[in-house]
């Protein structure tokens, strides 16, 4: 089968092809968090505070994520809330597999990003936002 469509790959900026899953090494690293405070719908002076390892990918935001066993965040269910930098609302929404004890327990949704981002984002239908070029340049948008 032939499938044609969106789909997240392993990407070599320096030789500009595809890199196959299997040939990707994983390896842990510690990465600092950064705190990002974010506010919640429009003329609200209430903010949630978001904890995040890659700063960059707050461009790419489409979605702020829970999860449902989190009694925290249960009542901005359906909620907007403003994305600094790039000054957009995206919706705060409900997902299993964020994990409560990671930062704050709210989670950025960057489809591109990753591959549990970009299943989430399918699940919830929202759309792909690629930062980078082909030389992994920031996209001018």
């Amino acid at each position: 089968i032939i499938y044609n469509g969106e789909n997240i790959c392993n990407w070599c900026y320096i030789s500009k092809t595809f890199v196959s899953d299997q040939d990707i090494k994983y390896e842990p690293i510690s990465n600092n968090l950064y705190y990002i405070k974010c506010q919640l719908n429009v003329n609200n002076n209430e903010y949630l505070t978001i904890a995040i390892d890659r700063p960059v990918m707050i461009l790419a935001t489409v979605a702020i994520a829970y999860n449902p066993q989190d009694h925290r965040y249960k009542k901005y269910k359906n909620h907007n809330i403003k994305i600094p930098i790039v000054n957009k609302y995206v919706p705060i929404i409900e997902e299993d597999t964020v994990d409560m004890n990671f930062g704050t327990g709210l989670k950025i949704i960057t489809p591109a990003h990753n591959k549990r981002d970009y299943n989430i984002a399918q699940r919830h239908k929202f759309n792909i936002v690629n930062i980078f070029d082909t030389e992994c340049k920031i996209i001018n948008s």
